[in-house]
Order: C-alpha cells, then sequence, then structure tokens
C-alpha cells in the first residue's frame, strides 16, 4: 500500500510510518509555488506603503501563483501517485488540495495533521476520498494552558509591571483575583472542557455556550447558541474555543462586540472567521471592549501594515497556542495508531467523515 507524504517529514518520521507495515511504501510530494519575482518584491512594498485596507482589495493579485507538484523528485502532469492514503500537513492548503487531489484518483483516506479541516471538505466534492481523519483532542490541555496564561498575564499587569521595570519606575499596581473573574467559553470541546477544568481549579466562574447541551462540573452556566448574550454580557474574558462551521462563521461581530463589558478582554485561539474583523477592529479602537489576545489571522504571517500591530490593547501570539515540542510527535502518534488500525481493516479513530 501506497502513502504520499510532504517532503518535510524527516527520514525518522518516515521510518515509523514504514515499520508499521512491510506492505507500506512511501512516495514523497514536493508542493512548488511559483511567484514571479516581481510580484514578491511589489507585495514587500505595498505591505509598507499602503493602507491595510486598500493592501486586502489588491491581496489575491499579489499572492498569485502557479503550483506545481513532484512526486519522488520527478515532476507531476497527470496523476501525481497511486497513494491510497495521504497525509495532509499545514503545507497543504485550500488551494493546494483543489490541484492536487484529482490528480490522486486512488485515494481512499485523508489524514489530516491540522485539527481543523474545513479547508479541505470542499475538495473532498469530487474525489473519491471516503474517510477523513484528524488528531482529534491532542491539543487541548496546551492550548487551555496557553490561554489561561493570558488571562493570568493580563489579570496580574505583568505587560504593565514590566514596562515600569524598563523605565525605572517603581509602582504598586493592583490585580484582579481569579475568584471574582468570569471566563465565557464559547465552544465545549477538547479546549473548551480543558478551559473550564483550569478556570475552575482557580476559582473562576465558568459560563460555557455550546451548540449541544452538555452538563460539566466545571461549568457554572451553561448557555446555548440563541442565549450568547448572557455570556457576553457577564464574562470578563471571552473566548472562542468553537470550530468554524456556517453557524459560527463571524459570530462575533458589531452586535456581540456591544454587548461585552468595557473592561473585558476577547480571546480567539480557534480560527479567524469566526469574528468579523472590521468590527473587531472598530471595537478595539474605539474602546467597546479593553482589549484581544488574537492568535490566528486571516493572512498568515500578518501584513507588515495590518492594524492589529499598531493597537496598544491587542496582543498577537503568532498562531503559537498548540506549538509545542511534544505537539507534532503527539498529532504524528495519532496518524501512526490510525495507520495501523487502517492495515488491519479495523475502524479509524477521529474520524470526520
Amino acid at each position: 500500500m501506497k502513502i504520499l507524504v510532504p517532503d518535510h517529514y524527516s527520514q525518522e518520521y518516515l521510518e515509523k510510518i514504514k515499520q508499521v507495515s512491510p506492505e507500506i511504501n512511501i512516495d514523497i510530494l514536493t508542493v512548488i509555488r511559483h511567484r514571479p519575482f516581481m510580484l514578491r518584491i511589489l507585495n514587500y512594498l505595498c505591505q509598507r506603503i499602503l493602507t491595510y485596507s486598500i493592501y486586502k482589495k489588491f491581496k489575491a493579485y499579489l499572492l498569485k501563483s502557479n503550483i506545481s507538484f513532484l512526486v519522488n523528485g520527478k515532476p507531476v502532469k497527470e496523476e501525481a501517485s497511486d497513494a491510497a492514503v495521504l497525509l495532509a500537513s499545514y503545507q497543504l492548503d485550500r488551494e493546494v488540495l483543489s490541484k492536487l487531489l484529482p490528480r490522486l484518483q486512488k485515494l481512499q483516506w485523508i489524514h489530516s495533521e491540522l485539527t481543523g479541516v474545513d479547508h479541505i471538505l470542499p475538495a473532498l466534492l469530487d474525489s473519491n476520498v471516503k474517510i477523513l481523519t484528524n488528531p482529534g483532542n491532542v491539543h487541548g490541555r496546551r492550548i487551555a494552558e496557553f490561554i489561561l496564561s493570558l488571562i493570568l498575564c493580563e489579570s496580574k499587569r505583568l505587560a504593565q509591571h514590566i514596562e515600569l521595570q524598563r523605565k525605572k519606575q517603581w509602582e504598586n499596581l493592583f490585580s484582579r483575583e481569579s475568584r471574582y473573574l468570569t471566563v465565557g467559553i464559547i465552544g465545549l470541546g477538547s479546549i473548551g472542557s480543558a478551559l473550564a477544568k483550569l478556570s475552575k481549579l482557580l476559582g473562576m466562574k465558568v459560563v460555557a455556550m455550546d451548540k449541544e447541551l452538555k452538563y460539566s462540573e466545571d461549568v457554572d452556566l451553561f448557555v446555548q447558541p440563541q442565549q450568547l448574550s448572557a455570556l457576553l454580557s457577564q464574562s470578563d474574558y471571552v473566548v472562542l474555543c468553537c470550530s468554524l462551521t456556517k453557524e459560527t462563521s463571524g459570530i462575533i461581530g458589531e452586535e456581540q462586540l456591544r454587548l461585552m463589558k468595557k473592561d473585558a478582554y476577547l480571546i480567539n485561539t480557534a480560527r479567524e472567521a469566526l469574528i468579523q474583523e472590521e468590527a473587531l477592529l472598530r471595537a478595539l479602537k474605539e474602546k467597546w471592549i479593553k482589549g484581544a489576545f488574537l492568535d490566528v489571522f486571516e493572512d498568515v504571517p500578518l501584513p507588515y501594515n495590518s492594524p492589529f500591530y499598531k493597537l496598544d490593547n491587542v496582543l498577537v501570539t503568532h498562531h503559537s497556542s498548540f506549538y509545542s515540542e511534544e505537539a507534532r510527535a503527539e498529532r504524528f502518534n495519532v496518524f501512526l495508531e490510525n495507520l495501523a488500525h487502517y492495515m488491519k481493516k479495523e475502524p479509524l479513530i477521529n474520524k470526520i467523515c
């Protein structure tokens, strides 16, 4: 059986795949993006000359590229590989997959190394793929810890203490105690549940929203989507932990931001499209809310001229909430476990479809 694997995986990881079964063969996929040199220069300059809103209008043209593939170092013209399995890493975005999958006529299973699969689903419609899996809950605890660290750093005013130290100034700063804080969690999946548990250990009040009614001893008040306003109006920290769907796309807009407390923070480590960007920028500039901690954005890396860089009530954390030495190995181990099941024709774990 053949597996198609992106070329950034080291030999150590490839050997682990081969150890699952002697029947496994591996094809190495290289994705090549052809962008004219002048377009790259123009993109660089426009990020420093144009305003962000104007740059976004021209972004599609500036980032325009042709995509081609190599398999085992050889150019692909028609069928890329007769692989039955594709290991889909961060390299395989929506655009790449739309061009790659038609060239994989024998493909049966895609395993996404990313938890979110909204970029993969559209490409499946016209493909022969029958199975899609992802890493499941491996990031729940680590992202919850990251979110909690943001909350604690803000409530204990660590940034202000660091600034005072740099200025060699001495000043007592009030901090907020966890037992008097309320965290509102939108999405009670693995990350939201882990955050609720950690928050509760510190004595915080936890309000959670999910489309399905869920009982948890770590949640003080559970609301459903039609009651979102109740969560927003009483939370000191509103945290987005939900997946991106038709129902959740743009779930936080002007109406929702105006319902939040004036001294509340919005935290997003999930998907950028959950928030209506223009509304958030206005809320931050006009101080409808106190601030935001943002880990995810539509443009990655965030363009140089993005207004989020210029706002003093925003912390950009560069999509780092899941990033640790252990994270990649844990994600990969889920694939190896599933691969062993697949070879034995056993049910797979974390199956999306």
